[in-house]
């Protein structure tokens, strides 16, 4: 498995449904700080806090991504009902 591989499954593991972001935030500084990437944490509250990157001199021109980094809980696709 290659390292986006790894990373994307290491994310995609990870309990974030009901705005529990804290884990992949630290996941995501964590890998950032080891690519030598700015970045820093912004705590909305305890669980939700999301992270900015940036990476350049600042003279180039910019590009932004937006992204969610929770998941949902799984519904039932017969009755709309949500599975705990």
């Amino acid at each position: 498995m290659n390292q986006a591989e790894q990373m994307l499954q290491d994310i995609v593991g990870m309990n974030t449904a009901g705005n529990h972001e804290a884990d992949v935030a630290a996941y995501l500084e964590a890998l950032f700080n080891q690519h030598n990437i700015t970045n820093k944490l912004v705590k909305l509250s305890d669980r939700r806090i999301g992270v900015i990157a940036e990476i350049g001199n600042g003279n180039g021109p910019i590009l932004a991504f937006d992204g969610h980094e929770d998941t949902v809980a799984l519904g039932d696709m017969n009755n709309g009902s949500i599975i705990h």
